[in-house]
């Protein structure tokens, strides 16, 4: 296990060291035939393994920055740096209105061999690449923005 979801996993152990989860419908406590082998430890139940890796997924996107064009999409027009299946990484247009593209490129889209979210990214038109993750550009060095 590596060390990050270790720590992860002792933070929810911690935050939740005597929540119980009920393996049954709550109207069955109603009919008061509910006993101690109906509840389960949180900590050992497969919902806390799925919280576990979901908060591990996240943690590692947001820790470089990538996020994946399934999760998310830029809400404005904007050119940002793309990672390609096959490693490409680049940079690309994006904009929320991929009709704009259409037209435009002889190769176009095709959703089959670019994935349903690439349309966005004008790479995706130009070139037929499949965008997986995308992230905004760096500022410039202050040393570039206020020259002497």
């Amino acid at each position: 296990m590596n060390d990050l979801k270790s720590k992860i996993r002792t933070l929810v152990e911690d935050t939740t060291f005597d929540a119980y989860i009920c393996k049954r419908v709550w109207s069955a406590w109603s009919y008061k035939t509910m006993g101690e082998d109906d509840f389960q430890k949180f900590s050992e139940s497969d919902m806390f393994e799925e919280l576990v890796e979901d908060i591990e997924k996240l943690v590692a996107e947001e820790a470089d920055g990538w996020i994946s064009v399934d999760a998310e999409l830029p809400k404005e027009a904007t050119t940002l740096l793309v990672a390609c299946e096959g490693g490409n990484v680049t940079k690309t247009f994006f904009s929320p209105y991929w009709e704009n593209f259409q037209g435009t490129y002889k190769r176009g889209y095709g959703r089959k061999t670019s994935g349903k979210n690439s349309r966005y990214f004008e790479l995706c038109w130009e070139y037929g690449y499949k965008i997986m993750y995308w992230k905004y550009l760096p500022e410039a060095p202050k040393e570039c923005l206020n020259p002497k």
